[in-house]
């Protein structure tokens, strides 16, 4: 079965407690994402791939983007769009 990152914007994870202590903990973040869904799913890989349980803490943040590429407003000038940026604290812990 996959394991499912647990994120929340408050500074613990809702639900039980459990028999559980932090071993580690570091800051995270991603950035650059056209959607929330994709920053979303993109700070949950990052975390399950460096051994984190949890992010908490977790903030969006909206910057604009223009694109010089030739979008459908290339002869009016830059096309411009958000991008996502997400961050927050990575957990990892063990049972006691």
């Amino acid at each position: 079965m996959p394991k499912t990152i647990a994120m929340s914007t408050t500074n613990s994870i809702p639900g039980p407690e459990g028999d559980r202590e932090i071993e580690r903990s570091a800051m995270a973040w991603i950035s650059g994402y056209l959607s929330l869904d994709d920053a979303y799913n993109a700070l949950a890989r990052r975390a399950e791939s460096n051994g984190y349980d949890a992010v908490i803490g977790i903030r969006f943040v909206a910057h604009p983007d223009a694109d010089y590429s030739g979008g459908g407003n290339y002869t009016d000038g830059p096309d411009s769009r958000l991008r996502w940026t997400m961050y927050g604290t990575a957990i990892a812990w063990q049972a006691r």
